[in-house]
């Protein structure tokens, strides 16, 4: 669903500690994420003071609500000036892009944006995870009404190193019905919870984020979206959980991706699933190593065959037969050194 948010307040943006009133520009459909900062003052230099190349690794800020907000990889670039006869007699306008947004977290340094875990929303991919099932019953004291019911395994996990563990779990949002005719909306959300051992770099996170999504797409055929993403951090903790091990949830906050969105064709539900959650358990143990080094042979293919089946318009057809050709060109090679080989290539005539 797409939302623009607009989140005023003020903002450090050098390393003097000096605040700016700016507006944080949130687009959750194009990805964006833009500080909007003006500068006041009485002489034109005082309204300039960065250069237009302005980059720096982290902005803090609070916004009006009361809550702080960090941005990460920050870019920054003058857009307008203007000068009159008024006070202040100069103003300027920079904006500043983010890689990321991390509502509620204030660091002193970019080596403190570091974190033990994240939540992601995937969208619809209960055909995928198989951890739920939905049923309905009639309440037998109450006359042509239905009771929905979710049947829920208590979830899966896999290993994608030691230290790294990712959760999937299944929830339910319905409700009830008295005529059996009538349309009810039943949602499967599956939660997906990663978890380290030791604190990360985000951007560390979002690539096993990055790597799992390519596992579900490629096991459902089609484009998974990241739809939300949240994460703890220990600046929000109260100060007797700061420098403990655990991932609380109840503290969770919003995680705004800067990132530019691609649109993908769309696909419908899958009827064949090629690489389910099972399969992956069953594919990373009891050896994780051994499993997850498959699947980084396996990643090369993947993304050929995601180009290629889902991220590709249907009617480009030479491009679709170069990119299968590439990967079974990977797919050879890489399955040569897999088993001992030195990855030879393999030719077509």
């Amino acid at each position: 669903m797409s939302e623009l948010l607009q989140l005023p307040g003020t903002w450090i943006v050098d390393d003097l500690g000096k605040k700016y009133p700016g507006v944080l520009v949130v687009d959750t459909a194009l990805k964006s994420v833009v500080l909007k900062v003006w500068f006041y003052g009485e002489k034109k230099e005082d309204v300039e003071p960065f250069p237009d190349n302005f980059s720096r690794p982290f902005v803090c800020g609070r916004l009006l609500s009361g809550k702080f907000v960090s941005l990460s990889a920050c870019v920054g670039s003058f857009q307008s000036g203007s000068s009159n006869a008024k006070s202040p007699r100069y103003t300027s306008e920079y904006h500043i892009k983010a890689k990321y947004a991390f509502v509620n977290v204030f660091v002193n340094d970019a080596a403190q944006l570091s974190f033990r875990g994240a939540l992601v929303d995937f969208g619809d991919i209960g055909e995928w995870s198989a951890l739920s099932e939905v049923s309905y019953s009639m309440e037998p004291s109450v006359a042509n009404t239905y009771d929905w019911h979710l049947k829920s395994s208590f979830g899966s996990q896999i290993e994608l190193r030691k230290g790294v563990t990712v959760f999937f779990s299944a929830g339910i949002r319905g409700g009830k019905t008295k005529d059996s005719s009538s349309r009810v909306v039943i949602e499967q959300p599956t939660y997906v919870q990663f978890y380290y051992q030791e604190l990360q770099s985000w951007d560390r996170i979002m690539d096993d984020i990055e790597n799992v999504r390519g596992l579900i797409a490629f096991g459902v055929g089609r484009h998974v979206p990241i739809e939300k993403v949240q994460t703890v951090h220990e600046s929000m903790l109260p100060r007797q959980l700061q420098g403990t091990n655990g991932f609380y949830s109840s503290f969770l906050e919003e995680v705004y991706l800067g990132t530019e969105r691609v649109d993908y064709p769309k696909r419908n539900q899958s009827e064949t699933i090629t690489l389910g959650l099972a399969d992956l358990v069953s594919m990373l143990s009891p050896d994780v190593e051994l499993g997850w080094r498959r699947i980084v042979y396996a990643r090369s293919v993947i993304s050929l065959f995601l180009e290629a089946h889902v991220y590709t318009d249907r009617m480009h057809f030479e491009k679709v037969f170069l990119i299968l050709a590439r990967a079974i060109e990977a797919a050879h090679r890489s399955l040569d050194l897999l088993n001992g080989g030195k990855g030879k290539q393999v030719c077509f005539d």
